[in-house]
C-alpha cells in the first residue's frame, strides 16, 4: 500500500512537471527578413498612413469636378384669388430657369495642383515613416544579438568565478591563501552579476520594442538568428562626401517632404489670392 502512495505521488510530480514545461514559450529564432515582413504585414500605422494617401488622391479628382447646371420650374396650380385649384388647360404664367456657375481666376486648376501636391506630401510622408520604423527595427535587431551575446559571455564569466571562488573557499580553510584574495574574487563576483542585471534590463527593452515593432507576443522569448558577413570590403570606400549629399537630396523622403510643402504652401497661396474673386452665374 505504501508502494502505491510513492507511485502515485512521483507520477503525479511527473505530470506536473511536464505540464509546466510544456506551458513555457518556445524561443522564436527571428531572421531580419522575418522581422521585416512581419513589421510590413502588421504594422496597422503603415496601414492608416496609406490610406491617407487614398483619401488625398480622392481630393484630386473631387477639386477637377464641374458645378452641375441647375435646372427649376415653376407653374402655378392653385389660384388664391378664386381660392380654387386650376384646371389642366390653363396657359397662365409658367417659369423655368437654367443656371451655371462658371468658376474664374484657375480656382479649379490651382485647386487640383493643390491636391496633387497633398498627393505627393503624404506618399513622402509615408515612405519616411517606413524609413524610420525599418531603421528602428534593424538597428534593435542587431543590438539585441550583441547584448544577447554579451550576456553569455557575462552568464560564463560568472560561471568561471564560482568555479574559482569554491577553490579559494578551500584554500582559505586550509590555510594557503589570505582572506583579502577571497574577498577580492567576491568582489569581483558581485560586480559583475550587477552589470548582467543591467544588461539584462537593457536586453528586455530592445527586445519589448522589437517585438511590438513585429507584433510578436511579449512573452515569448526571441533570439536574433544573425551570421556576420565579411567586413573586408565596404560601398562607402568608394563615395565621396558630395554624393553622398546628392544621394541624401534625392531620395531622402524627410527632406523631399519639406520641399513639396513649401510648393503646397505656394500654390495654397494663390489659389486663396483666386478666391477672393467671385463666380459668374449665368442664366
Amino acid at each position: 500500500m505504501q508502494m502505491k502512495k510513492r507511485f502515485y505521488l512521483l507520477t503525479v510530480l511527473i505530470s506536473c512537471i511536464t505540464n509546466a514545461q510544456a506551458q513555457l514559450p518556445d524561443t522564436l529564432h527571428l531572421t531580419l527578413k522575418l522581422a521585416e515582413q512581419r513589421f510590413i504585414d502588421s504594422n496597422l500605422s503603415l496601414l492608416a498612413a496609406k490610406y491617407n494617401i487614398d483619401i488625398a488622391r480622392t481630393e484630386v479628382i473631387t477639386s477637377g469636378l464641374y458645378h452641375n447646371p441647375e435646372l427649376s420650374f415653376e407653374n402655378v396650380l392653385y389660384d388664391p384669388e378664386s381660392k380654387r385649384w386650376l384646371e389642366p388647360g390653363y396657359h397662365g404664367q409658367n417659369t423655368a430657369e437654367l443656371s451655371q456657375v462658371i468658376i474664374l481666376a484657375g480656382k479649379r486648376n490651382k485647386a487640383v495642383l493643390l491636391a496633387q501636391s497633398q498627393v505627393k506630401l503624404s506618399e513622402h510622408e509615408f515612405y519616411d515613416l517606413v524609413r524610420t520604423l525599418t531603421f528602428t527595427l534593424r538597428d534593435n535587431f542587431y543590438h539585441l544579438s550583441f547584448l544577447q551575446r554579451s550576456l553569455g559571455l557575462y552568464d560564463a564569466q560568472i560561471a568561471s568565478l564560482n568555479r574559482i571562488l569554491t577553490g579559494f573557499k578551500e584554500q582559505l580553510a586550509k590555510g594557503n591563501i589570505a582572506l583579502k584574495e577571497l574577498l577580492r574574487i567576491q568582489s569581483l563576483l558581485y560586480t559583475l552579476k550587477a552589470t548582467k542585471k543591467e544588461l539584462q534590463q537593457e536586453v528586455n527593452a530592445v527586445s519589448t520594442e522589437l517585438k511590438m515593432l513585429t507584433r510578436i507576443d511579449p512573452a515569448i522569448p526571441v533570439t536574433p538568428v544573425w551570421t556576420e558577413p565579411s567586413f573586408s570590403f565596404h560601398p562607402l570606400q568608394e563615395l565621396n562626401v558630395q554624393q553622398l549629399l546628392d544621394s541624401a537630396r534625392t531620395h531622402r523622403q524627410d527632406l523631399l517632404a519639406a520641399k513639396e510643402n513649401v510648393t503646397s504652401q505656394e500654390v495654397n497661396r494663390k489659389l486663396q489670392k483666386a478666391l477672393a474673386l467671385p463666380e459668374l452665374t449665368v442664366g
